[in-house]
């Protein structure tokens, strides 16, 4: 391995995804993998949603789709017939890592299931993502973000203490989550098959991945038997900032960093500071070694 190449160069993968999880194969693309998106013959779903380049519609044109697929290549694969089918396990055998989000059982049924592909590649790894998991009562359900945001308890924790629970977008917020752990959950096991050499099935739950993101709430629940209420959120010393800001139009989510990488992460806000010739002494703090508890609830309102 050069010292040009990238981390997962060596590596290619099999995307079999819809748009609500393209982002598995985008993450492991911009890690170096050769990563292929599998298309039906008439090109993905995604390519034909919007909001598109200059708002003119077109394959090559959705914002949505080149967000989540940069640095994929593409092949058009018609899996509903026999010669599609061979075309896909021919080139499974080339392959290190599969993605795939069809429902439980589907590929089985199609002779493309784990047990199939790995017969002719050892090696290889299925990563299947689906909203429940592969097994259990919900396996066959169907669910949009808004279900597993709610299902993973996130939405209990999302809102104003005030108000009731909320929702955190409409662009999949609950697919990012699974996106990453899908290509964690496929570097793990590339890892495993290093001192192994053999692939394996992960097995990925949208709604299990969506709920790693509560953080604190869970471990208060499993230490104290308490759920917390919507303003238990984390905060940086004294300061108890709010997360949500008013603003002319609306609101704004902001929580101010501090330690290493902070001044980086920081940049674009100072930057913008700059452009309307306000906050000048926030460039003088040393954001990389500030200390959050010299600073007094006074301070943090004022930035």
């Amino acid at each position: 391995m050069t010292d040009h190449q990238e981390m997962l160069a060596p590596y290619r993968v099999l995307d079999l995804t819809s748009e609500h999880v393209h982002f598995a194969g985008k993450l492991l693309a911009d890690l170096g993998a050769d990563v292929i998106k599998i298309e039906p013959p008439e090109g993905d779903p995604a390519r034909r949603r919007g909001p598109f380049v200059d708002d003119i519609p077109g394959p090559e044109r959705s914002l949505r789709w080149l967000a989540w697929n940069t640095n994929k290549r593409s092949v058009c694969i018609d899996l509903s017939d026999d010669a599609g089918r061979e075309r896909l396990r021919r080139l499974a055998q080339t392959a290190d890592i599969v993605l795939e989000s069809f429902a439980p059982g589907q590929l089985d049924d199609l002779g493309l299931g784990y047990e199939a592909l790995s017969r002719a590649n050892p090696g290889l790894i299925l990563v299947s993502i689906s909203p429940f998991g592969q097994t259990g009562p919900y396996r066959d359900y169907q669910a949009t973000d808004i279900v597993l945001w709610a299902m993973s308890g996130n939405m209990s924790i999302t809102g104003e203490s005030s108000g009731p629970p909320a929702h955190v977008s409409d662009d999949g917020q609950s697919y990012l989550h699974a996106g990453g752990d899908a290509a964690i959950g496929a570097l793990i096991a590339l890892t495993q098959r290093a001192r192994s050499g053999r692939g394996q099935h992960v097995d990925l739950s949208i709604q299990e991945a969506t709920s790693r993101g509560l953080y604190q709430v869970t471990g208060s629940w499993d230490m104290t038997g308490r759920n917390l209420p919507r303003e238990s959120r984390p905060s940086v010393g004294d300061g108890k900032l709010p997360w949500n800001w008013r603003c002319r139009d609306g609101y704004v989510m902001w929580l101010s960093p501090v330690g290493a990488g902070a001044a980086r992460r920081l940049s674009g806000f100072l930057n913008w500071l700059d452009e309307i010739d306000e906050g000048h002494e926030l460039r003088s703090l040393d954001w990389e070694h500030l200390d959050p508890e010299q600073f007094s609830a006074a301070d943090w309102q004022r930035l």
